[in-house]
């Protein structure tokens, strides 16, 4: 590494990313399915278990307010070996939900692979839960724009092993 840089407060610069940075819960659940027999009750059951899990974690870490769940389910089509996740708008899987599952699914399909196969039977793998508490972040000092290039405060050699 023949130069490096510096940044502004470089001994607070991992604890100014931890106060910048949202808390965080993620959760995935194996709920196997097929499209062809699938049991919408079952797989709403567990997405609901899942959220409240998450967010109960975010809660007992004191975490109330500004908490915002994403929800999505990795799918393939029967056979597949790799997922496509698919992002849902809820803890309903049962009928008109799951129709649009399946047809977000050939929709993403065919714009991320080029093609789609409806009718085919796809294959529920995992439910995957992210649940975040958004909090407040500080106000950043404005750092005044330079002109020209700045001169260096110092330079020292360093050994690398």
């Amino acid at each position: 590494i023949p130069q490096g840089m510096v940044p502004n407060y470089p001994g607070q610069f991992s604890a100014f990313g931890f106060i910048m940075t949202d808390a965080r819960v993620d959760r995935h659940r194996t709920v196997q399915q097929v499209s062809r027999r699938f049991e919408g009750a079952r797989v709403s059951t567990a997405m609901r278990d899942l959220v409240a899990d998450a967010v109960g974690e975010l809660r007992d870490q004191g975490y109330t307010q500004g908490i915002e769940v994403y929800r999505s389910v990795e799918a393939r089509y029967l056979g597949q070996n790799h997922e496509l996740e698919v992002v849902v708008d809820g803890d309903d899987f049962d009928g008109a939900a799951a129709d649009a599952l399946w047809s977000r699914f050939h929709e993403q399909h065919e714009a991320r692979f080029g093609f789609a196969i409806p009718g085919e039977t796809i294959e529920m793998v995992n439910l995957k839960v992210i649940v975040v508490a958004v909090s407040g972040k500080p106000a950043l000092r404005e750092v005044p724009k330079g002109q020209g290039s700045p001169a260096p405060s110092g330079r020292r050699r360093v050994r690398m092993d």
